[in-house]
């Protein structure tokens, strides 16, 4: 009996993640990121929040990812502040080529990522919107996959 009990609650973690959100947690994670469990987030949004890590090129890269029943919200990726930026430009296209909710624009994304030289640069690709800036603590790529860019966006049909 204690068994059943242990199975059910392992499933019952795994389940916590959408399953709207599970495919792209799967697929950081056959990149090479480790994911934490869910949390919520901290503002009354009903998102929820998971902080993905690892070394990539030698580099420590974090992810970390908004999701809800919906889908991958909203993506925020770092590298150190003193990575250069065509080896940040690198890591984020590898990331990036790893990442389902950009697969529809997988190719513009890493054209720009590669061409990118440092300075704050913003791009909107269909449905995706994209930012990377640099200053000395941190590289950040932030993502809003679409195509909802607020929460409380209506959510389109398949």
């Amino acid at each position: 009996m204690p068994l059943i009990l242990i199975a059910s609650a392992i499933v019952g973690c795994r389940s916590a993640t959408p399953a709207a959100v599970a495919p792209s947690i799967e697929a950081w994670s056959t990149f090479g990121l480790s994911c934490g469990e869910r949390r919520a987030d901290n503002v009354p949004s009903g998102l929820f929040q998971w902080t993905c890590r690892s070394d990539h090129r030698g580099i420590p890269l974090t992810l970390l990812v908004d999701g809800d029943d919906h889908g991958v919200f909203m993506m925020t990726a770092q590298v150190p502040g003193g990575t250069d930026p065509r080896t940040a430009g690198q890591v984020f296209d590898d990331l990036v080529g790893a990442s389902l909710p950009l697969t529809t624009v997988r190719a513009e994304v890493g054209a720009w990522l590669r061409a990118w030289d440092g300075v704050r640069s913003t791009i909107s690709l269909g449905d995706a919107s994209l930012s990377l800036e640099r200053d000395t603590s941190w590289v950040t790529l932030a993502v809003l996959p679409g195509p909802r860019h607020s929460v409380n966006d209506p959510v389109r049909g398949p």
